[in-house]
């Protein structure tokens, strides 16, 4: 990639960045609950791997994650954030160098500050909800921030593949390493094998041969997950979740776990990522009009922008639901109903399918690059797929909304690679995109500066 060449250039987004992200880690304080048990368990623990082996036991198979909580449990909570904010600016960093893996060389030195901008501010425009739980969180940042970002190492060997691009030894040591971290959460561990397995299925059939490379990375992360899934504390957490947080959750039935994976999982995207699905179903939209002139297909193509739109105005009431609900995704209010009037309750649920579904429609109209087309689409499905397995969780409602933050990360290198898409086909008004980018750039400004007023006023009145 010639953008290594340059990679130490024109970068400064990335340094405006890290200095945001580590002045919201400077208000970051310990909270009573899961920061103050591991440190007292910690310190109490012979050592940090009979810790680790005592929580493998009793609680749950996440090995990794746990164990980097014991570390730096015992170390001043200084050295995390810095070591934090190294994680997130390096998270940034390598989305929108994948972003650009197949950008032309002339439009890297075009566009390619560009995209820098774009992978640095829509991460500020991922709900403050989000974030402050799955990044700004001492115990929180080891279970999404980091998994996350290996997870996306761990990937990147199957993504350059499917670019047709070399990797170097160093880099799939790295990726290997990677796996023994996101392999032992369960969101990351699921999305690995999934896109690890369909992209080796999808390279034999459009190379007829099999990646040895790829399969033994394949391997690996199977065995990591499987020694996940023998940890006794799953079924022992199992029942005192289920106790805890959802007492009826054993007796619920298939169609009702499906259902409430897929309306929470909706009710996020709708009424909370709002702003990330609004921005990819335009650049879908400008797509489609760039390419077809016949106006039905355009304003087809433009009905998921109105959906989001509409999730923004104060009229959303109206456009997202048919029934009397205070808000169109009340999730209890809708368990409550679907037991005794199923019916009339799925309607919003199928409503919003519909619209989240012709996104699906939309990339494969809209995408040329066959290899581009098939990495967008698997990452949207498995953006909803992070969302749907929740329903066979009884943590579904208790974890709150930064189970989604691997989603949301899918749905940013999504836009990313659309955005590239315009940048190199897409005739652009150079007083429209002028518009455009101080809207977003404010709005992500905005954003920003919400992240890191809200960590602030959560720090100084001690709300957790």
């Amino acid at each position: 990639m010639y953008f290594n060449e340059r990679v130490n250039k024109k970068r400064y987004i990335f340094i405006a960045f890290a200095i945001v992200f580590f002045i919201a880690q400077c208000f970051i304080t310990l909270y009573p609950g899961d920061d103050t048990y591991f440190i007292e368990t910690v310190s109490k623990s012979k050592s940090i791997i009979s810790f680790v082996i005592m929580r493998y036991e009793t609680w749950g198979g996440r090995i990794a994650s746990e164990f980097f909580i014991g570390i730096f449990s015992l170390l001043p909570l200084f050295i995390w954030r810095i070591l934090n904010t190294i994680i997130a600016v390096m998270f940034v960093v390598f989305i929108s160098n994948i972003i650009k893996l197949s950008i032309s060389k002339d439009s890297f030195e075009k566009h390619s500050n560009i995209i820098d901008v774009f992978v640095c501010l829509s991460f500020f425009m991922i709900p403050i909800s989000v974030t402050t739980r799955a990044c700004s969180w001492f115990t929180g940042s080891f279970y999404y921030l980091w998994p996350t970002f290996f997870c996306l190492i761990a990937m990147s060997p199957f993504i350059y593949k499917i670019y047709n691009k070399d990797i170097s030894k160093k880099h799939c040591i790295i990726a290997m390493l990677s796996v023994l971290y996101a392999s032992y959460m369960e969101q990351t561990a699921a999305v690995l094998i999934c896109f690890g397995i369909m992209t080796v299925l999808y390279l034999y059939k459009r190379d007829k041969k099999f990646y040895l490379g790829l399969v033994a990375e394949n391997l690996l992360v199977l065995i990591n997950l499987i020694i996940y899934t023998l940890s006794p504390g799953n079924e022992l957490r199992n029942i005192s979740e289920t106790k805890t947080w959802y007492p009826g959750f054993d007796s619920l039935s298939l169609f009702q776990k499906v259902y409430q994976g897929v309306c929470w999982t909706h009710s996020h995207l709708v009424r909370e990522t709002t702003i990330l699905m609004l921005v990819i179903s335009l650049l879908l939209f400008i797509i489609v009009f760039n390419r077809n002139s016949k106006w039905s297909v355009r304003i087809s193509a433009f009905i998921p922008s109105m959906y989001f739109i509409g999730s923004l105005a104060p009229i959303n009431k109206m456009v997202l639901s048919t029934t009397s609900y205070e808000y169109p995704y009340d999730i209890q209010t809708i368990l409550d109903k679907i037991f005794f009037n199923p019916m009339l309750d799925i309607v919003p649920a199928v409503i919003s399918s519909v619209i989240i579904f012709s996104i699906v429609i939309l990339m494969f109209m809209c995408i040329k690059n066959k290899n581009e087309r098939y990495l967008c689409i698997i990452f949207y499905l498995a953006a909803l797929a992070c969302g749907y397995i929740l329903g066979f969780s009884p943590t579904i409602f208790a974890s709150g909304p930064r189970i989604f933050f691997m989603t949301n990360i899918l749905l940013l290198i999504i836009g990313g690679i659309l955005l590239k898409n315009i940048l190199e086909e897409v005739p652009i008004n150079k007083m429209l995109w002028k518009i455009s980018s101080i809207f977003y750039c404010s709005l992500a400004s905005i954003y920003a500066l919400i992240y890191v007023g809200g960590i602030a006023i959560k720090t100084i009145f001690k709300i957790k």
